[in-house]
């Protein structure tokens, strides 16, 4: 038998593909706890890892923005008096944010994706109510949450994984998200 939905082999008695992760007859919806779409939730230090592997990745790819930006910046004020030039602090504007769009930016595709570097060392990915990725708007908002309510009160956010049944943090509830293995 084959899945439908991604034509990958599937044994007989399955109801979810194990490659796609949809149900193989139509409106069969069987969720086994520690599962989601068929696939097994992902822990909370795979999820961690990937986030500092993330912010690694994000990081290397805004900061020589900000340095070649800023000691362009700082090289055009005038070393003979204390003012800085209007074009140098203008600058050092567009630098920084330039330097946080392209962080943003990145964040933000990795969010709509559903999968990011730190997510494919982790063996994990961030999937909807169906086990598709969770796309622009949804990632947009799962990005935002995360940015501010998660991280705002000591990190709860995050760490609400632990002990949460289905191991999601405040932003996937809120964006409807889950963060499952991958293959």
């Amino acid at each position: 038998m084959f899945c439908p939905h991604c034509g990958q082999p599937v044994t007989d008695r399955a109801t979810f593909c194990g490659s796609c992760g949809k149900p193989l007859v139509e409106g069969v919806h069987v969720e086994r706890a520690g599962y989601h779409a068929g696939k097994e939730l992902a822990a909370f230090w795979p999820r961690f890892g990937a986030l500092l592997l993330d912010g690694l990745v994000v990081t290397l790819a805004a900061v020589p923005i900000a340095v070649v930006g800023f000691a362009v910046a700082f090289a055009m004020i005038p070393t003979d008096t204390d003012e800085v030039s209007t074009g140098a602090a203008a600058l050092i504007i567009v630098t920084g944010i330039a330097a946080a769009g392209v962080g943003f930016g990145l964040l933000w595709r990795f969010h709509a994706r559903g999968t990011s570097p730190g997510a494919r060392a982790a063996h994990v990915r961030i999937v909807d109510r169906n086990g598709d990725p969770p796309g622009l708007g949804r990632g947009l908002g799962r990005l935002l949450v995360a940015a501010i309510l998660s991280n705002q009160i000591l990190y709860l956010g995050y760490l609400w994984a632990i002990w949460d049944r289905e191991k999601r943090t405040w932003h996937d509830h809120l964006a409807g998200t889950w963060v499952v293995k991958d293959e």
